[in-house]
C-alpha cells in the first residue's frame, strides 16, 4: 500500500512539471521540411528535364525573338550634292547634313543567333537632309541654292555574304521640298523668298551596307529622275548671275550614313 501510493505520489509531481509541446515550433519544423521537399524535388526533376536531348532548331526558336526579322532603327551622316548644269552655271558639290529612322523587314527562316540566314529585305526610310549646290561663280553672283527636304526612301536589299555583312541596297525614293533658299556672292545675302521649284520629286537609290556588330556603314548614290524646275530661268529671275538658262533642274545627292 505504502508503494502504491509513492507512485501515484511520482505521477502527481511528473504531471504538475509537465510541459506542453510548444505548436508553433512543431509548425515551424514541419514547414521547414516540406519546403526542403519541394527543393530537392524540384532539383532533381530539372536535372532529368536537362538530359533530354533537344533538337538545334526548336532550341533556336526556344531562344530567338519572335520580332528577329523585324528591326527599327536610327541612321545620320553626311551628304554631297548638286544639279545638273542645265540651268545653272559652274555648279559643285555642297555639303550637307541627314538623319532620321529605319525600319528594315528581313526574309528567311532564323536557324541560330550566330548567322544571318535570309538573302533579302526591305527597307522604308523617312529622313531629312540639306542638299542643294554650291557654284564657282563671281562677286555679286549666286554662289549657293539650299534645300531642305524630307526623304521617303523604299529599298529592296540582298545580302552578298554568308555572313551578311555586306549588302547591295536600291530602290526609290520619294521627297518633299520643305525650304529652299538662294545665296549671293561674298555676302551671305539669303533670299527668303521660295525658289521656283516643284515640291515633289522621285530619285532612284542605289548603294551599299557593310555592317560591323555595333553599326551599319552605308554609301548610296541618289539621282533624281524627275525635273524639279517649275520656273527657274532668266525671264523669273533677271537679277540672278550668271543668267540662268532654260531646261531641267535634277538632284543628284551621295550620301555617307552610319545605322543602328
Amino acid at each position: 500500500m505504502r508503494a502504491f501510493l509513492y507512485y501515484i505520489t511520482c505521477g502527481k509531481t511528473l504531471l504538475l512539471h509537465y510541459k506542453a509541446p510548444d505548436l508553433r515550433y512543431i509548425k515551424m519544423k514541419l514547414n521547414i521540411r516540406i519546403w526542403l521537399t519541394l527543393i530537392v524535388l524540384s532539383c532533381t526533376m530539372n536535372g532529368f528535364a536537362q538530359d533530354e536531348p533537344v533538337d538545334p532548331e526548336t532550341e533556336a526558336l526556344l531562344t530567338e525573338s519572335p520580332n528577329r526579322n523585324f528591326k527599327l532603327g536610327v541612321r545620320g551622316g553626311f551628304a554631297f550634292s548638286t544639279f545638273n548644269p542645265e540651268v545653272f552655271s559652274n555648279p559643285t558639290f555642297a555639303f550637307g547634313i541627314t538623319g532620321g529612322a529605319t525600319a528594315r523587314w528581313k526574309f528567311g527562316k532564323i536557324k541560330d543567333a550566330e548567322r544571318e540566314n535570309y538573302r533579302f529585305g526591305f527597307e522604308a526610310q523617312a529622313n531629312f537632309i540639306y542638299r542643294g549646290s554650291t557654284f564657282d561663280n563671281l562677286n555679286g553672283q549666286y554662289n549657293r541654292i539650299s534645300l531642305f527636304y524630307i526623304d521617303l526612301p523604299l529599298l529592296g536589299i540582298m545580302k552578298l555574304d554568308k555572313k551578311g555583312r555586306v549588302k547591295l541596297l536600291g530602290g526609290i525614293q520619294g521627297s518633299y521640298l520643305a525650304n529652299s533658299s538662294i545665296f549671293i556672292k561674298p555676302e551671305t545675302y539669303k533670299d527668303t523668298t521660295e525658289l521656283s521649284l516643284k515640291p515633289f520629286s522621285l530619285s532612284a537609290v542605289g548603294g551599299v551596307e557593310y555592317r560591323t556588330d555595333v553599326v551599319g556603314i552605308q554609301f548610296f548614290i541618289k539621282q533624281g529622275i524627275t525635273d524639279i524646275n517649275k520656273g527657274m530661268n532668266a525671264t523669273t529671275y533677271p537679277n540672278l548671275f550668271p543668267t540662268l538658262r532654260n531646261g531641267s533642274i535634277k538632284n543628284f545627292t551621295c550620301e555617307l550614313t552610319f545605322s543602328f
